[in-house]
């Protein structure tokens, strides 16, 4: 695991706390103390990795259902556009039927009125479905925005949408009692 893990650069404090003559039991204690912390990184590197791979399978699993979604609303799109053209091209053929038929006002009324009516139903199909395609624009944003969320929080680096992060500092990442010594 050291050849995956760089080696954090030594402050002149510690390399100076080694050129002191220093007793065997202090040396063992210093020694024990960063064999300790050196497993407990490599613990939290392991951890975090598999929390990285995680939210990697988490990440093409939300972008593959999103792009099916897109897929099935453009589907639905295109049979709703079917629909409205039918609906349409009914609309003008009862437009054509009445301006065919130069009955008496009665039937004139009538077909004003089935006109109206057709207008009407046309119109209310149109904003139902506007109303659910809105619905589901807001849905799939709010559901983008998750895993833009997500992965803006994801330690990795490789995978960023939209955002230019920068990495975070090597002594960041060291433990408190680290940057304590070092600090001495």
């Amino acid at each position: 695991m050291s050849s995956t893990v760089p080696e954090p650069q030594r402050s002149s404090s510690e390399i100076g706390w080694w050129k002191d003559v220093r007793s065997a039991s202090e040396m063992a204690e210093r020694l024990a103390r960063s064999h300790v912390d050196k497993q407990h990184l490599e613990h939290r590197l392991t951890e975090l990795v598999k929390e990285n791979t995680l939210l990697k399978i988490q990440s093409s699993v939300a972008m593959r259902d999103l792009m099916a979604e897109r897929q099935r609303n453009q589907q639905d799109r295109e049979r709703l556009d079917g629909e409205m053209t039918g609906l349409k091209s009914q609309l003008q053929q009862a437009e054509q039927r009445a301006q065919d038929t130069a009955g008496a006002g009665r039937r004139e009324a009538e077909s004003a009125a089935r006109e109206r009516l057709l207008k009407d139903d046309f119109e209310k199909k149109i904003e139902f479905l506007k109303t659910q395609l809105n619905k589901e624009r807001q849905g799939f944003a709010n559901q983008l925005q998750e895993v833009k969320a997500k992965m803006a929080d994801c330690i990795c680096g490789e995978i960023r949408i939209g955002r230019d992060v920068q990495r975070p500092q090597p002594h960041a990442a060291l433990p408190k009692g680290w940057m304590i010594r070092n600090s001495k």
